[in-house]
């Protein structure tokens, strides 16, 4: 659910931006999702991994 909610933020269609100083703040917002989805991914991946591996 983190990830349907990060992606409401971002427009679904925005193109990277070309230079860094007109897309600035949207490329640390969009860098601030990336890393909050990869750190849910990762906690998922190992909760699943620590249940999956045999005690």
């Amino acid at each position: 659910m983190a990830w349907q909610q990060a992606g409401a933020e971002v427009p679904p269609a925005v193109p990277a931006p070309s230079s860094p100083a007109t897309g600035s703040r949207r490329g640390l917002m969009v860098v601030a999702v990336v890393g909050v989805i990869a750190v849910v991914a990762a906690l998922l991946g190992g909760v699943w991994w620590l249940r999956r591996r045999p005690a």
